[in-house]
């Protein structure tokens, strides 16, 4: 397979990835570029970058979006809310690689479509913009990321007057102080899960829940 050829794809994975794409045919953007590994981007950022993309340019079928994707400059990936430089540059290498060119084409053959996401208002966070810093007692960065997502906020990787919240966990550093200079609302963790009535599990139920 030439599947097994990108770095990091072993056999077994191989296997199950062309199972799951004969099982289902019609997938969504984020789950294609978090499903083949493509390095630094997990599922939340895979999110935030199909969004980019859908904004963009709407709903392209796959390999026209491909195409399509491949004429966006690394300073405009870069610049995507949540991304950040790192996970840019990898995305950008791996649109312009020649492995990705034989994959999508290879993806196209076998008749996988794209399912793009329906834009919805939904959410009681709906349109507010955050940022993530500090470390949080009781979920990670990226389940806060899932959080505020889910329930129609943005996640952008850097303060500037465009931010609407910073929330900040322990040792939040430089961005507090920045949001603090531009008047930025500031929330913490009880913060959050007060605004979407949360109620974080406690030490002993989240050892209950691993079994």
């Amino acid at each position: 397979f030439d599947l097994i050829q990108l770095p990091g794809f072993k056999f077994k994975k191989v296997e199950n990835l062309l199972l799951s794409l004969e099982a289902k045919k019609e997938l969504q953007l984020s789950a294609i570029l978090a499903g083949l590994g493509v390095r630094l981007i997990g599922s939340e950022n895979a999110k935030m970058i199909a969004a980019f993309f859908q904004h963009k340019f709407g709903d392209l079928p796959l390999q026209e979006w491909f195409e399509t994707a491949k004429t966006v400059s690394l300073e405009e990936l870069q610049n995507v809310d949540g991304v950040g430089e790192k996970v840019a540059n990898k995305l950008y290498d791996w649109l312009h690689s020649d492995r990705t060119k034989v994959l999508i084409n290879d993806f196209s053959n076998a008749g996988i479509t794209l399912l793009w996401k329906k834009e919805t208002n939904n959410g009681k966070l709906n349109g507010t913009k955050f940022v993530i810093t500090g470390g949080f007692t009781n979920f990670s960065r990226d389940e806060l990321k899932k959080i505020i997502t889910d329930n129609g906020g943005k996640i952008l990787s850097a303060i500037s007057g465009n931010c609407d919240v910073l929330l900040a966990g322990e040792k939040a550093g430089s961005k507090l102080k920045k949001a603090e200079e531009l008047q930025i609302e500031v929330w913490d963790e009880e913060k959050i899960c007060e605004k979407l009535s949360i109620q974080p599990l406690s030490k002993e139920e989240e050892k209950i829940s691993l079994f």
